[in-house]
């Protein structure tokens, strides 16, 4: 990833953490929180979490037939590989929800870390 996009993506999960932080995870962008795409909607493959989302579901594109489906439901968000699709099916909102916020900020810390190791 280049330079400019860390950076900018790095400032779109802070905005969504601050957002997730304030105001929850009740107004979820094209069937998924980490869906970066709410300013100008575009295929999941030019976003720039799509760097997330394992190969087998970028080739496929397919999800357990599900017709919103969007790559961002297939980040694995811990170590047990679980994502936001299997997390909406086994555990109560709030669960998913601090796991969710528990990657993104792990995430942006990465991010961190890696720009100023740049400079």
């Amino acid at each position: 990833m280049l330079r400019g996009e860390e950076r900018q993506l790095l400032e779109n999960l802070e905005r969504a953490i601050s957002e997730a932080k304030h105001h929850g995870f009740k107004h979820y962008i094209r069937g998924s929180p980490l869906c970066l795409n709410a300013i100008r909607p575009e295929p999941c493959d030019h976003c720039l979490m799509w760097q997330f989302v394992p190969e087998e579901f970028q080739t496929s594109r397919v999800a357990s037939g599900r017709l919103n489906w969007t790559g961002c439901e297939s980040i694995p968000l811990n170590e047990l590989g679980e994502t936001v699709e299997s997390l909406e099916r086994t555990v109560q909102p709030r669960e998913l929800e601090a796991v969710l916020l528990s990657w993104m900020e792990k995430t942006a810390e990465r991010l961190r870390q890696t720009l100023a190791n740049q400079q």
